[in-house]
């Protein structure tokens, strides 16, 4: 299985590889929160939004497209999932399946103001809004005040370590590697570590998405976090990429 690291360069997130887990500084809460809150917060917005792209051939944008409507299926079904199944229901009951939460995020700890469930909750929706309505490079609708994301592709990379990054300060902009393009499983593969999950990792860095950081890497390495340090988890990208692919096929929602 191929070894990941999420590699931090100045200011720059990466899915990376390494024999070991790198970890980045704590969290600082405040700042992050605030600003994530006004952008992408709770309206459901409903748009489609360009996908541009710089130094890109015909078939790496063709390739890009196609994971972005991936993964906006995906992160959709997350927020489904939390929508229906949390919401909807008044928080967490004593029979509800929440076997494909608590293996990315740790235990439910309720609704209450500030828990880490509600964070969660927030961190799917803003990634939800981030990624959904992705098209061709030219034209876009949005509701009246929308924000309009833009996203660009990039692939001018060339670094080796890396798959992709972002600048988490600067959206909406992910730099494709060519390991993405070359080493990375195909869309039949429904896991966190395919060319879906990535970009669902690298958005989830974005300040006004989730802000998240690179505390632990790969299947196991996100588990593990789950379990042993659940405020951890709600702030590593990993986490988020791997609870929206759902490869563990969990039900999609809690009854």
């Amino acid at each position: 299985m191929i070894s990941l690291e999420a590699l931090s360069i100045s200011a720059m997130f990466a899915l990376c590889t390494c024999s070991t887990a790198c970890m980045s500084a704590p969290l600082e809460e405040g700042d992050a929160d605030e600003v994530a809150s006004q952008q992408f917060a709770w309206t459901n917005l409903i748009y489609y939004q360009p996908l541009r792209s710089t130094s890109c051939t015909s078939s790496q944008y063709s390739v890009a497209l196609n994971a972005f409507y991936e993964a906006d299926k995906r992160i959709s079904n997350a927020d489904l999932w939390m929508v229906q199944s949390v919401i909807a229901t008044f928080g967490p009951k004593p029979t509800d399946d929440w076997r494909r939460y608590i293996k990315w995020f740790g235990p439910p700890d309720g609704l209450a103001t500030g828990s880490r469930l509600n964070r969660v909750i927030a961190n799917i929706r803003r990634l939800k809004n981030a990624l959904s309505g992705v098209t061709g490079p030219t034209g876009s609708f949005f509701e009246p005040g929308a924000q309009e994301p833009h996203w660009v592709i990039n692939c001018s990379c060339t670094r080796l370590d890396a798959y992709a990054w972002v600048f988490p300060s600067t959206p909406w902009t992910i730099r494709l590697c060519p390991r993405y393009f070359n080493e990375l499983p195909n869309l039949n593969w429904f896991g966190g570590l395919s060319q879906p999950g990535v970009l669902i990792h690298e958005t989830s860095h974005f300040v006004a998405v989730a802000d998240a950081r690179d505390f632990a890497g790969e299947y196991a390495g996100a588990a593990a976090l789950a379990a042993s340090d659940p405020e951890a988890a709600i702030k590593n990208a990993d986490n988020y990429a791997y609870f929206a692919s759902n490869e563990d096929n969990f039900p999609m929602l809690l009854r």
